[in-house]
């Protein structure tokens, strides 16, 4: 435990020092490359947008049932279920994100699975969520050979992260886990055999990041973009969401998110409606997450009433 936090104090000022310089980086970039373009938007778009991204949640939600499923055999009870995800993927919303593992795991006996199955749970959710995200933003983005100032920014970085991320995904989907060093299984409650996760769960995954790409596709098309530039701006969506994600002090990926969506779009979009797009993205995805929240904690309340 001495180990684990001391790696933690480590890694997390790293990453911080990496996700904070980025920014300030990008924004330095979009700053001298200002157009001063005005920018309209089209709020039916917008409200596709949310609706993609709320189905994105949605699907991610059934995708953590799954592995649960498949680590316990314990079916947990769908709306309480509901309920605890979404209050920790609001939780996210908290410096360091540490917020999402202790609401998780403190809420793992009203859903019958063990704290520490929970944690492990989430670890593995992580890879497979890395690794479809990364994987599925690059392939997509790699279509457009024509925008080279964006694969160039983008591209060695998601390829990395695919590529690593991707590894990781492959051998906790093919190795049995009678493989795996004991104690690593202890730790994960990886009793029994077989792999450690089902396909089931990357198979979901992707589909809740086509969905988001459908989002940004939404968000782009909102502010006069073509079909292309739409597609483009899902894939980076994608990597700027994982990229977000991985900037552990970052609550929700604020700015580092934005930073990779305008960067990325800038040569394409131009720096105005690239700085748009990455702030209508937030928008869209802080609104879906507040309204799926809302509507299971609605619906929990009104189930647990006499």
């Amino acid at each position: 435990m001495a180990e684990g936090a001391g790696l933690k104090r480590i890694v997390r000022p790293v990453f911080g020092g990496l996700a904070v310089g980025f920014i300030i980086y990008a924004a330095l970039d979009l700053w001298t490359s200002w157009d001063g373009v005005s920018v309209s938007v089209r709020p039916e778009y917008l409200a596709g947008a949310a609706l993609s991204a709320a189905l994105a949640m949605y699907v991610q939600l059934i995708a953590w049932r799954v592995l649960i499923f498949h680590m316990t055999g314990t079916r947990m009870p769908h709306l309480d279920a509901a309920r605890l995800y979404l209050d920790s993927q609001m939780a996210r919303y908290t410096p360091g994100k540490i917020g999402l593992p202790v609401v998780r795991m403190s809420g793992a006996q009203s859903v019958g699975v063990s704290p520490q199955v929970m944690g492990s749970a989430l670890l593995l959710e992580i890879i497979s969520w890395v690794a479809t995200g990364s994987l599925l933003g690059a392939s997509v983005l790699g279509l457009f050979p024509y925008s080279a100032e964006v694969t160039q920014k983008l591209s060695r970085g998601s390829v990395l992260l695919a590529a690593g991320s991707a590894l990781g995904l492959v051998a906790v989907l093919t190795i049995d886990r009678r493989h795996y060093p004991s104690r690593l299984c202890g730790l994960l409650g990886a009793n029994g055999s077989g792999p450690i996760i089902v396909w089931q769960l990357p198979g979901l995954h992707l589909l809740h990041f086509l969905l988001w790409i459908g989002s940004g596709a939404l968000v782009c098309l909102s502010v006069g973009g073509n079909t292309s530039q739409a597609l483009m701006t899902g894939a980076i969506l994608c990597l700027a969401i994982v990229a977000g994600f991985l900037a552990f002090l970052a609550p929700a990926g604020a700015g580092v998110r934005e930073a990779v969506v305008a960067s990325g779009l800038a040569p394409v979009l131009g720096v105005s409606t690239s700085i748009a797009v990455s702030i209508l993205a937030r928008i869209v995805s802080l609104v879906s997450d507040v309204l799926l929240w809302s509507w299971f904690r609605l619906r929990t309340a009104r189930s647990s009433k006499p």
